[in-house]
């Protein structure tokens, strides 16, 4: 079989700097794997209880690295890398050029540099759906922000964040294989800052707080995906501390590689956002002059 073309140029998306400090214990970043019902991928951070995670770091996960890949579910994976600034003291750690220390935003990524099915031609479709989650997310000097680090936007009265959303990455088939791999992109933000649970089936749960879904099948052997990005206005309640979630579902026909595939969530706190009485007093006062116009116009005529 024909070797896949890899885009080894990207290899910068999996460097990781080695220095952290401890993490804050409420929060948990986690990663998932499913596949027709059954978890190959379960990682909480550091741990089990399926799969390895070969970042030392809290607040990055990390399957494999960039020169060894892994086999998930009939999947070969390289360079895989998951991250979440959560509520963490990680002075100096970086992850995607990003320092972890900078709460002036609270961000959750998910990327790899290359996820192949290299299974023999008619040998079917490779599906595999992954989440990664996390909780206690917040601006460090809002009500209910863990950091107490004095950077930030100040006290977030509003509980409000914008959440911008983003996604690539870049299909490409051997000559000869069958063309028409897909896949979904799904974000999610949730108030009740929670994260999921298995059911009584063994199988892990939607995340909840749907934010938006987009679906992108391909029709060339070399195609750039095209997804588009998200700006929503989120409440995140009282305390302020939330959860968010993004989820990927994958369908990869033989003889194809997805390529530096990344997906972002970005919340960043909304300041200075006028109470419902001070509305109501700017519509009226622009009411009152419009009206005063009016009468100027009138008597002018």
């Amino acid at each position: 079989m024909k070797s896949f073309r890899f885009t080894l140029a990207a290899a910068a998306v999996a460097g990781i700097a080695l220095v952290g400090s401890p993490r804050d214990a409420h929060a948990a970043l986690r990663l998932t794997s499913v596949q027709g019902g059954t978890v190959l991928v379960d990682l909480s951070d550091n741990g089990g209880p399926t799969g390895t995670d070969t970042n030392a770091n809290f607040g990055i996960i990390s399957l494999g690295n960039t020169t060894s890949p892994v086999t998930v579910g009939g999947l070969t994976v390289l360079g895989s890398t998951h991250y979440s600034n959560a509520n963490y003291s990680l002075a100096g750690v970086t992850a995607l050029g990003e320092p972890l220390d900078d709460f002036t935003f609270s961000r959750i990524n998910s990327s790899s540099l290359s996820v192949a099915n290299q299974n023999a031609p008619g040998s079917g479709v490779v599906s595999q759906t992954v989440t990664v989650e996390d909780s206690a997310l917040a601006s460090p000097d809002s009500p209910g922000g863990g950091n107490g680090n004095g950077t930030g936007f100040g006290p977030n009265v509003s509980s409000l964040y914008n959440i911008l959303t983003s996604a690539g990455g870049e299909f490409v088939t051997n000559p000869g294989s069958v063309i028409g791999s897909s896949i979904t992109v799904e974000y999610y933000a949730n108030a009740a800052n929670t994260q999921r649970s298995f059911d009584t089936a063994g199988a892990l749960a939607t995340p909840t707080g749907l934010l938006s879904s987009f679906t992108f099948t391909q029709t060339l052997a070399q195609q750039s995906l095209v997804i588009p990005s998200g700006n929503f206005l989120f409440n995140a309640g009282p305390d302020t501390q939330f959860g968010m979630a993004l989820r990927f579902i994958i369908n990869l026909t033989p003889g194809t590689v997805l390529n530096v595939r990344s997906e972002t969530a970005t919340a960043t706190p909304v300041t200075g956002v006028p109470e419902p009485t001070t509305l109501i007093s700017a519509v009226l006062g622009l009411g009152f002059m419009g009206g005063a116009t009016w009468l100027r116009r009138r008597k002018s005529a």
